[in-house]
């Protein structure tokens, strides 16, 4: 299609492509087969990793890709042009990572084209990691990144953002002499609340300017700057109880980036364990700050991250500071009595918290209410989920700080 656009006596021989979710998602695979006349794209919101970003979230099943195929592709399939791969069903017969959902990942790297990535900070467990990661990954010159905190579909849609679309569109479409050029790489929305940020703009992402805070999980429920020289236990439900630790920022500080998560955990009743975090915002009087969430979320937290713990092994050479690679290629059930640590990739964000106010990290076995609704699957659990901090065992949470 692209090169039959690209001939016609209409065109210039120039062609864009624009579009979110699965019209983004398409960009990626299309770009990197570099067509002659594809001269510019702008994903907006698409994942690059079927199985991480969607299907298994730290290889918690989730629902979403199930109800999509059901609702849009499967009852409007052309019978005489069927579906090579159907991901719901591929998720039953490969459960675990490996070639055949390498084989839906696009080749980011051979994506050159001049590329304008938008994407956004409520859209945990569907398009904000593979997005960021796509901005990440491509070889192309050219390319800028757009991170907001609102709802996806209204954005793209809104006039400010269809005037930055046309002015990168003239520019390498048509070329028009816009000033695109010395545009910032990077534009992002640093939230205070919702639907109150500011937007910042940066030369590259992850941020330059950021500086690691590691916070230790306290016994009492805090969060501190040392751990605890006393071992403790912690436990709860699995099924309805929480565990909780809250940090008091001192100065104004913002926090941008993914964050990462160690657990030393053990499992009262079961050999393996499905953990549900997240990050919140409580001003200074302890009430909770909301934030747009996933979908039709009006209530969202901060971010999200998930780890069914037989799935704990990482990739120690695709992690990077803030985000550890799982692996996902075999399942490590836990014995009686075994404590072992795990890492949670938590999802990026970007919140500014003023002195007095405060960031707090939840724990539970089920999916948290900020985290909107994600819903999965085939869950685990049973009995209390017991987590251990203090002493050998240095629980703790790992932020980035902008500078």
């Amino acid at each position: 299609m692209i090169e039959w656009a690209g001939v016609q006596p209409w065109s210039n021989g120039n062609v864009g492509l624009s579009g979110v979710s699965y019209f983004a998602m398409s960009q990626w695979y299309v770009a990197a087969l570099n067509p002659p006349h594809l001269k510019a794209i702008m994903p907006a919101e698409g994942l690059t990793d079927m199985y991480r970003d969607v299907m298994r979230h730290g290889d918690i099943p989730a629902v979403f890709a199930e109800a999509w195929m059901e609702h849009r592709v499967r009852r409007v399939e052309n019978p005489v042009a069927m579906l090579v791969r159907d991901p719901a069903v591929g998720a039953l017969e490969h459960p675990l990572d490996g070639a055949y959902w390498q084989a839906w990942v696009p080749e980011l790297t051979n994506v050159s084209v001049p590329a304008y990535v938008i994407a956004s900070w409520p859209d945990h467990g569907l398009h904000t990691r593979g997005t960021l990661i796509g901005f990440e990954r491509i070889s192309s010159e050219h390319k800028w990144l757009e991170v907001h905190g609102r709802k996806k579909w209204e954005y793209y849609n809104s006039r400010e953002s269809l005037e930055r679309q046309r002015r990168f569109f003239d520019y390498f479409l048509k070329g028009i002499e816009n000033g695109m050029d010395r545009v910032p790489p990077v534009r992002y929305e640093r939230r205070n609340r919702f639907y109150d940020g500011d937007f910042l703009f940066a030369e590259n992402w992850p941020l330059p300017n950021t500086e690691a805070l590691e916070l230790y999980l306290q016994p009492e429920g805090g969060l501190a700057l040392d751990p605890s020289a006393t071992e403790e236990t912690l436990r709860y439900d699995s099924e309805f109880g929480q565990l909780a630790f809250q940090y008091e920022f001192e100065e104004d500080t913002e926090i941008t980036g993914g964050a990462w998560l160690r657990l030393w955990v053990e499992a009262d009743a079961a050999d393996d364990m499905d953990l549900f975090v997240g990050l919140g915002k409580l001003d200074r009087y302890g009430s909770e700050v909301l934030m747009p969430g996933y979908s039709d979320v009006e209530n969202g937290h901060l971010a999200s991250g998930w780890l069914r713990v037989s799935h704990r092994e990482i990739d120690e050479g695709r992690s990077t500071e803030f985000r550890p690679y799982l692996r996902h290629e075999q399942e490590q059930k836990l014995s009686p009595g075994e404590i072992v640590p795990v890492d949670i990739e938590i999802l990026p964000s970007s919140t500014y918290f003023e002195a007095g106010q405060s960031l707090v990290l939840r724990v539970q076995g089920v999916e948290l209410e900020g985290a909107g609704d994600i819903e999965h699957e085939d869950p685990v659990n049973t009995g209390d989920h017991i987590v251990h901090v203090g002493g050998a065992y240095g629980s703790s949470l790992l932020l980035p700080v902008v500078q």
